[in-house]
């Protein structure tokens, strides 16, 4: 999270927290401090590693979106989601979406989609 990193240190920081996260993403987003290192491999991962994290968290997106930490991650999937990224981002919230927006804390993240 540091914001005066080399490039190719943050590069070299990204690929490890994500192959030490690999599998285990819900589960780190759930946690309030786990949560943040998953919202820096969102903002920092190349296209390629934020593929990957939306894979794995896409299918229980409209789940995370309840929840009070791993709502910033939905949060930040949706900020830095593009193009295809983003159309199946919001197929994730398909069916859901009432609960989602009548909800005290998955309001913020239906307000941002």
């Amino acid at each position: 999270r540091a914001k005066a990193l080399d490039a190719s240190k943050r590069q070299k920081a990204v690929a490890a927290a994500l192959g030490a996260l690999k599998g285990k993403l819900y589960a780190a987003s759930l946690k309030h401090d786990a949560a943040r290192v998953v919202q820096a491999l969102i903002k920092w991962g190349d296209a390629e590693q934020r593929k990957i994290v939306q894979a794995e968290l896409a299918p229980r997106l409209a789940e995370l979106s309840r929840l009070p930490y791993a709502r910033h991650v939905a949060l930040c999937l949706l900020r830095h989601s593009r193009g295809d990224e983003d159309r199946k981002v919001f197929e994730s919230f398909r069916g859901g979406f009432q609960k989602i927006a009548t909800h005290a804390t998955g309001a913020k993240v239906a307000d941002a989609a």
